[in-house]
């Protein structure tokens, strides 16, 4: 039996219409310790983009780049979703967003993306920080498994 690790990833805004679209796991070619199949992925949210809010951005899908203005994010947990596969470069297929540095990342493939919303100060004291730790070491951080049943438990998801 496989054991499942649990992570939480940070996810900058998206416009509501590609929320389905975009809900994968994204890292830089350097990453050594990535989320495998059937993983389960916790996203947070960033409120803003580079320290700016309601940036501007491109779309980029099927060889299209659409500028677009990202609107403010909600800061916490806003989903749950389960690693698919590998990470693998990003193909035309995909929706993504470039923010300056697309060339540099790495999609990992997830599905069953499930909306949830938990404020981020109850996030921080579930995982054991303080709730006004800064949330940059969550761009992929694997939960410690002592701090897994507490998350769980918060958001109503303990079995």
């Amino acid at each position: 039996m496989q054991l499942v690790n649990y992570w939480i990833t940070t996810h900058w805004p998206l416009p509501k219409s590609d929320s389905d679209f975009s809900r994968h796991v994204y890292v830089k070619a350097r990453r050594v310790t990535v989320a495998k199949a059937g993983d389960v992925v916790f996203v947070r949210e960033s409120i803003s983009v580079k320290s700016q809010l309601s940036p501007t951005v491109y779309r980029c899908h099927l060889g299209r780049r659409t500028e677009m203005t990202l609107p403010p994010g909600y800061g916490g947990l806003i989903g749950t979703m389960t690693v698919a596969g590998k990470h693998r470069p990003i193909a035309p297929t995909d929706v993504v967003y470039d923010y300056g540095d697309l060339p540099e990342w790495f999609i990992i493939e997830c599905r069953d993306f499930e909306p949830l919303r938990l404020p981020l100060p109850d996030l921080m004291t579930a995982i054991g920080k303080s709730r006004k730790s800064n949330p940059r070491f969550l761009d992929l951080w694997r939960i410690p498994d002592e701090h897994v049943r507490p998350l769980l438990v918060k958001l109503g998801r303990d079995r």
